[in-house]
């Protein structure tokens, strides 16, 4: 996705969105939202949260402990590749498994597993 990144001046009037590895307000900026990607913490960062932070979690997990986030702060935001991954309604036989972010848990795949390995091969 091409995602431009928003210019100094733009600091001062815009709303900063940081994720739970960002300790404070480092750019400065009068209003904050913290969107919870992960739990706080969880990558060994001790991000502190402003008090006055308006706080969004990507999943209900990760907002547990918290103090006062009330469950309608889900915020999910996907881009479903529907150009690529979609139904032909053709006859399906077998399995496959792709393994992208998840390669620390790939121990965790039964064996012997007779799925058809995708990773590393380009979405299209």
């Amino acid at each position: 996705m091409d995602v431009p990144v928003a210019s100094g001046e733009c600091v001062g009037d815009g709303i900063i969105v940081y994720p739970e590895t960002v300790s404070g307000n480092p750019l400065g900026a009068r209003r904050v939202v913290r969107w919870l990607l992960n739990r706080p913490g969880f990558f060994g960062v001790d991000a502190r949260i402003g008090a006055d932070d308006e706080i969004f979690f990507y999943q209900e997990t990760f907002a547990q402990g918290i103090e006062g986030i009330s469950p309608s702060r889900l915020l999910q935001v996907r881009w479903l590749r529907d150009d690529i991954y979609r139904d032909l309604g053709r006859e399906r036989s077998g399995s496959c498994r792709m393994i992208r972010k998840g390669t620390a848990t790939a121990a965790q795949i039964p064996t012997p597993d007779d799925a058809i390995p995708q990773d590393g091969k380009s979405h299209s």
